[in-house]
């Protein structure tokens, strides 16, 4: 809530703040509550001013009433999908990433997961010229390896360099510091707009290897940054109109719990490792916090892999596609 100062109405002068406080009128909420002739007295100004003052302050900090249409259209003006620039991944989310979501990844380990986070950064950086910032907790991102897949789109070299620019990485080793530049990008995001370009996209890979620390302590510190972190999630994508993208791994849990987030039927294979003993990592509270979940399963006996929605509010559950993982590249079955 704001406080009164000489920065809020011009016509504010240090005296006048300095009796206002000793009346306990410290905010623009206890000043509008005071009755204006009672006002007038205490800052030694005129009525009128008193007036022009609190007309002000309505102008500035009030909340004005919109429409249902209204809101419809600027969420529409506002709101975009993110393709991952795999024709049969982007079919089953109809189109890619909702802007405002959080959307994860997991599944077990070198199954193809950071393989996709690089699939979408090469599309958003090089066909939508967008940013993407990469957030990297393991040290595994390889600009040679982005800049093998962009070349290998035919893209001229002009084109991937300018490309290239618009991946901004960085590196944490905590949860203290991925926190602490989610709080830092949270006020300056998109406001160096320059020629168009914004921030669409944000990929954290990985999520548990900074929570893997807190497994067996007796407090709930772990719970805690958990909760943070989702927050400034939610509050960086929906201020900003952008996607983020999480990866985690999965873990082996009880099938009851996994019936309740695919209810596609039981099907076992020697290929694929069955949805129903895949669960999410990093806990019961977490498992709530993504508006839209994928399992990554890799077949056993080659590279095909195949992606799951398990969760999801705007895509039908157990929608499923298949592709081939490449080193520079993603091709559908």
């Amino acid at each position: 809530m704001a406080r009164l100062s000489t920065r809020v109405c011009s016509l504010f002068t240090d005296n006048s703040i300095t009796h206002l406080r000793a009346r306990k009128i410290f905010t623009f909420v206890d000043f509008l509550r005071e009755d204006p002739e009672k006002l007038v007295k205490i800052c030694h100004l005129s009525y009128p001013e008193i007036m022009m003052i609190r007309r002000n302050l309505i102008s500035h900090y009030s909340a004005f009433p919109k429409t249902g249409l209204d809101a419809y259209h600027e969420l529409l003006l506002h709101s975009a999908l993110i393709p991952f620039g795999v024709s049969c991944l982007d079919n089953i989310l109809d189109g890619g990433l909702l802007t405002g979501t959080l959307t994860e990844l997991y599944g077990s380990s070198s199954n193809g997961k950071t393989q996709i986070c690089f699939a979408i950064t090469a599309n958003v950086i090089l066909n939508l010229k967008q940013k993407v910032h990469y957030i990297d907790t393991k040290g595994g991102f390889s600009g040679k390896r982005m800049k093998d897949i962009l070349e290998k789109s035919g893209s001229s070299r002009e084109r991937v360099e300018e490309a290239l620019q618009n991946v901004i990485v960085t590196s944490v080793k905590s949860i203290n510091e991925l926190l602490s530049f989610l709080h830092y990008i949270k006020g300056s995001l998109n406001q160096d707009n320059i020629d168009g370009i914004w921030t669409r996209l944000i990929i954290i890979d990985s999520l548990p290897a900074l929570f893997y620390q807190f497994i067996g302590e007796a407090s709930n510190q772990g719970l805690g940054f958990m909760n943070n972190l989702a927050a400034i999630l939610r509050c960086i994508a929906i201020e900003n109109r952008l996607a983020f993208l999480l990866v985690n791994l999965a873990n082996k849990g009880s099938e009851n719990e996994d019936e309740l987030t695919d209810p596609t039927p039981r099907v076992i294979t020697a290929s694929f490792t069955p949805i129903t003993s895949l669960r999410p990592a990093l806990g019961n509270y977490w498992f709530h916090v993504p508006n839209l979940r994928l399992l990554v399963r890799k077949n056993v006996t080659s590279n095909e892999v195949e992606v799951v929605v398990t969760k999801s509010s705007y895509v039908q559950l157990g929608k499923r596609c298949k592709f081939h993982l490449h080193e520079t590249a993603i091709k559908s079955v």
